[in-house]
């Protein structure tokens, strides 16, 4: 109710609708609406701080209202309107900062991130692997859907900050959990792996926390693989790092990995 009177008191005081302030404030009603689970009221505020941002020829700021409006497409389900809000998006910040930097990054890993989602929805509707592959015009699984967009971010991610700087290291663990929920179990590993190597290598404190997933999922893809030693191995690693967290660790995990382990 406040930010919604503060925005009448700004477009009498302005004189109009094409201030940056009036786009803000447009923005943070989106901001609540989405919330409180009011999905189409944020959209609709975020159409309206675009038609500002517009208006006054802030391209910055008109970008960060895109992604906005793409994530919440992408929670709706829309993934068509999705794609093309982070694709205008991602013009506007290759134009203003230059393709090799963090604000693109973050977009494309925002079209990764839908199409992911994409090829999830395919398969849960009955696609067979063979008929995502084909719906890709690429000619081999590891350059099709999502992962061309991961490893477009990676690349940039690795100009930007360094080969071993922990978002290296999590957009590969987002690569490889990407191709692991869509089945492709060869290249999820590999990608798992090398996050856990990445992690490692970056010299960060309590960098257990950082290993725990992918360690556990590397270790039941070798369960699926029916390579049972390698899982074991694996997932007592798994294991240890969860219990040097404490209080901090994960307790679903623990569970499940006691369970396996015939740990009491």
């Amino acid at each position: 109710v406040m930010l919604s009177k503060c925005l009448v008191m700004q477009v009498k005081v302005h004189g109009g609708q094409n201030h940056s302030s009036i786009a803000d404030t447009y923005d943070m009603l989106a901001f609540l609406e989405a919330k409180q689970g009011n999905l189409d009221g944020s959209l609709e505020r975020l159409e309206d701080a675009l038609k500002v941002r517009k208006m006054n020829g802030d391209e910055l700021k008109r970008g960060d209202t895109l992604i906005n409006m793409g994530n919440l497409y992408r929670e709706r389900g829309e993934f068509d309107l999705a794609v093309e809000a982070y694709e205008e998006c991602e013009t506007i910040r290759t134009e203003e900062f230059g393709y090799n930097s963090q604000p693109v990054a973050d977009v494309i890993l925002a079209h990764a991130y839908v199409h992911s989602d994409i090829e999830r929805g395919m398969l849960a509707v009955g696609a067979s692997l063979s008929q995502l592959r084909r719906s890709n015009p690429a000619e081999h699984e590891e350059e099709a859907g999502a992962i061309t967009f991961f490893k477009k971010a990676l690349g940039i991610l690795i100009s930007v900050n360094g080969p071993n700087d922990i978002s290296v290291a999590s957009t590969l663990e987002k690569m490889g959990m990407a191709q692991f929920r869509v089945g492709k179990l060869a290249s999820a590993r590999r990608y798992l792996e090398d996050a856990v190597d990445m992690y490692r290598d970056c010299g960060r404190d309590n960098i257990e926390s950082k290993l725990v997933t992918p360690l556990f999922v590397i270790g039941n893809i070798h369960s699926f693989m029916k390579n049972e030693e390698e899982a074991e191995r694996v997932w007592t690693e798994a294991h240890k790092c969860n219990l040097q967290l404490g209080d901090g660790k994960n307790d679903q995990v623990h569970e499940v990995l006691s369970d396996a382990l015939k740990i009491r």
